[in-house]
């Protein structure tokens, strides 16, 4: 089952474009993926549609020297889909690890102290407690 489609995807690609590319390009792969793919120049053509005709010219270009990342999908990245049967090329995406440390975003001010500065960070929307009689003007619950 895996076979047809794969032949199937491999008939469908189209031959890399034979536009010479510029010598900054063969330096900066990523930034002129991202030059040519920028909405801004694509206009109306898939992002990637884009992504898959720059990376085609840059491998015809730049041969085995071409980051990973960049590699066109071929017949050997490709891998059966979890469900449905369909096929999926392309690098592998990372899942993220389970011993992971969860970031939680702090708001941190800087007081003036005797010996000089003090940093205090807290979560962001915990409410700062000074222990005295507070006093809310306005209807905002900060």
């Amino acid at each position: 089952m895996l076979a047809p489609l794969l032949t199937f995807a491999l008939l469908q690609t189209a031959a890399p474009d034979v536009t010479p590319l510029p010598a900054w390009a063969l330096t900066n792969p990523f930034g002129y993926e991202r030059a040519r793919c920028s909405p801004l120049v694509r206009g109306e053509e898939n992002l990637e549609a884009c992504q898959d005709r720059a990376r085609r010219q840059l491998a015809a270009a730049l041969g085995e020297d071409l980051p990973p990342a960049l590699r066109p999908a071929t017949v050997e990245n490709c891998r059966p889909a979890d469900a449905g049967g369909g096929v999926i090329c392309g690098p592998e995406r990372r899942a993220a690890r389970a011993d992971a440390p969860v970031l939680v975003e702090q708001e941190c001010s800087n007081r003036p102290t005797a010996e000089g500065f003090s940093s205090e960070c807290r979560p962001v929307g915990q409410r700062e407690s000074r222990g005295g009689p507070s006093l809310r003007l306005g209807s905002r619950d900060d």
